[in-house]
């Protein structure tokens, strides 16, 4: 249900068409591969919504840059273990980047996928480095490149729950009080159910195409289609442990001061 919602919706239906647009770059099999990265592009895209990121969001600009670094955070991968952020970000930028319209990135967007692309690796707190290390100075992108960060990690943390099924022995879990964004919470079941479906269908594409179809004639109600995206959003169902998502979660730090970087660790 949360799928279909998000993709009968104008987000939706972005990302249905960027989707299309970049996955035929990825190619990459095994525990990090084509799977992972379209499960994660997913969730990422439904957590951001979900915490109004992207509202006024000038020009899809905002889910632009985040499809794309959901769909490339792992293409700096050689082998399913092991330092690959910095090479991924190196491989973006010689990159022809392209937004959906078609036309190329800016510098400083490309900037901005390449600092979130090799910030997903490693502390929460590394944003900040590659805040520095790529020069995004605009106070708006700098407050921007923090949220989709815990974004990306978030949607990239909860796909372990394809290690905890098929690898037990693999030593990465996921850890639900390390979420940061409170949406990521209330997705660990529905992460079991998406993991599950992929495993059925021969192409992610077959879940987008299905969810727009369905949903082709809500997108038409306006009205009634928004309170019913009011009703059913994702801070209203039932989580898996309700003490993850007490009030005070949301004040769980990015930069965490005394957590292990296990949320981090290379996945």
């Amino acid at each position: 249900m949360y799928y279909l919602i998000f993709l009968g919706s104008k987000d939706g239906e972005f990302f249905y068409k960027k989707y299309g647009q970049i996955e035929g770059a990825i190619t990459r099999s095994g525990i990090h591969g084509k799977s992972h990265t379209d499960r994660v592009a997913l969730q990422a895209m439904i957590i951001a919504r979900n915490e109004g990121i992207f509202e006024d969001d000038r020009n899809n600009r905002i889910k632009d840059i985040l499809a794309t670094v959901a769909m490339y955070h792992d293409i700096g991968r050689v082998l399913d273990s092991g330092p690959h952020a910095n090479r991924g970000a190196r491989k973006i930028a010689k990159m022809d980047l392209r937004y959906s319209d078609g036309k190329s990135y800016s510098e400083e967007d490309r900037k901005m996928v390449m600092a979130l692309v090799e910030a997903h690796e490693g502390k929460p707190n590394k944003i900040d480095k590659m805040i520095k290390k790529y020069g995004i100075q605009n106070p708006e992108d700098v407050n921007l490149l923090r949220r989709l960060n815990s974004v990306v990690r978030d949607a990239d943390a909860l796909d372990r729950v394809r290690i905890d099924q098929e690898f037990p022995t693999y030593k990465v879990n996921l850890r639900p009080e390390f979420l940061v964004n409170n949406t990521s919470k209330r997705l660990i079941n529905a992460s079991y159910q998406l993991e599950f479906l992929t495993k059925k269908v021969p192409n992610i594409n077959n879940i987008l195409r299905f969810g727009r179809k369905e949903l082709t004639a809500a997108e038409k109600m306006q009205e009634v289609s928004k309170e019913f995206d009011e009703r059913i959003r994702v801070d209203n169902t039932p989580v898996l442990d309700n003490s993850i998502t007490q009030e005070n979660s949301n004040e769980i730090q990015i930069n965490h001061p005394n957590r292990e970087d296990d949320q981090g660790i290379t996945h």
